[in-house]
């Protein structure tokens, strides 16, 4: 019911574990184009809502934030006003998770056999997000670290060296 209160003690329980906490945020509107994973915030105030909760949540902590699996390398089933609310909504995401010290961002970019490099680095630049630390990669698929990597290295030199994680 709070999604600020619960952030602070689920990192307060994992600094209690001697652990790094390392969130997936998956909250988007029109979340996986209405197919397995459907849901999401029923709009986007209420999505950026969400976000700045869980921000205030985590302020004053080190935290590791995974943004939107599918977001980016699903948007393909979006009409070209729901494509630009998503870039919005996930520009704002980074913007306000990144404003704190010790938060850092990373953008959920598929995998390495959905959307080709370029593409995926396309729809970054599109998002315009300047303070995000980089991107994760295979967050809900089984692909083989190796694969995953030649990908990664493929999109972070598209990307200025956009950090990555698998």
């Amino acid at each position: 019911a709070n999604v600020g209160q619960a952030t602070r003690q689920w990192i307060g329980d994992m600094r209690g574990q001697g652990a790094l906490p390392v969130f997936v945020l998956y909250n988007i509107p029109i979340r996986d184009c209405g197919s397995y994973s459907a849901g999401g915030a029923s709009s986007a105030d209420a999505y950026r809502n969400w976000i700045s909760a869980i921000s205030q949540g985590a302020s004053g902590s080190k935290a590791v934030f995974i943004l939107e699996p599918d977001a980016l390398a699903g948007w393909d089933c979006l009409t070209e006003a729901q494509r630009n609310e998503r870039a919005s909504l996930l520009r704002y995401a980074i913007d306000t998770l990144s404003g704190p010290a010790n938060h850092y961002v990373y953008l959920d970019a598929g995998n390495a056999r959905w959307q080709s490099p370029e593409t995926i680095a396309q729809r970054i630049r599109q998002i315009g997000a300047p303070r995000l630390q980089g991107v994760a990669l295979n967050v809900s698929n089984f692909l083989t670290t190796a694969e995953s990597r030649s990908y990664g290295q493929r999109l972070s030199s598209l990307t200025g060296g956009l950090h990555v994680v698998i």
